[in-house]
């Protein structure tokens, strides 16, 4: 069995070919959707900073401490600490102060990591608005 290597400082180039090729997308979708904008999985940032640097209210939510801590230092680096917050949680169960996100997303393959049917439910009720 290979033994997992925490590769965090890396990861924003682990993207294929275009690591930031789909920011754009995301762009596009904020500016649709307004502010504030919750990020499931942000792991480094690597959406989530460039989505600040425009001016969005961010929250993102990453399990990895590793991440995290890049992701902090990237806010910090970027004086972006007024408008990001950061949480360690599951995205299958964690519990926000706010609940009032206008855009909230899962970046890339991470909706994966949710190996089990249970776990994938739990993360979308997290996020759904009852009517």
């Amino acid at each position: 069995m290979p033994q997992y290597i925490d590769y965090a400082e890396y990861y924003d180039y682990d993207i294929a070919s275009a690591p930031f090729a789909d920011i754009p997308f995301y762009l596009h979708y904020a500016h649709w959707c307004g502010s504030p904008i919750l990020e499931l999985a942000c792991g480094t940032g690597r959406v989530l900073i460039p989505l600040a640097k425009a001016g969005f209210e961010m929250y993102g939510v990453d399990f990895s401490e590793n991440m995290l801590a890049v992701c902090h230092r990237k806010v910090m680096e970027n004086g972006l600490t007024d408008r990001v917050h950061l949480s360690r949680a599951d995205m299958a169960s964690f519990d926000l102060p706010r609940k009032d996100f206008a855009f909230v997303y899962i970046p890339v393959r991470s909706f994966m990591h949710l190996f089990t049917f249970a776990n994938q439910i739990s993360c979308l009720q997290q996020v759904v608005v009852p009517f």
